[in-house]
């Protein structure tokens, strides 16, 4: 299985698995809605020229 993010106006609002690229819109998705290949992604991140970015990163605690 391969995992997909469903990418909506730039913003991913699901993540599915799938054996194959699935159609666009994926089933169960209205139109605008597309399935893009990604491992590592979750909803909310961006997608933006062909990259997928966490727009809220973790933040490393202080130490000092």
């Amino acid at each position: 299985m391969n995992k997909y993010a469903i990418v909506k106006d730039g913003i991913v609002v699901n993540v599915i698995e799938y054996e194959s690229q699935p159609p666009n819109p994926p089933p169960g998705f209205e139109m605008g809605h597309i399935a893009i290949q990604a491992d590592g992604v979750s909803p909310k991140w961006h997608y933006a020229n062909g990259e997928f970015f966490n727009p809220n990163p973790p933040v490393k605690p202080y130490s000092g």
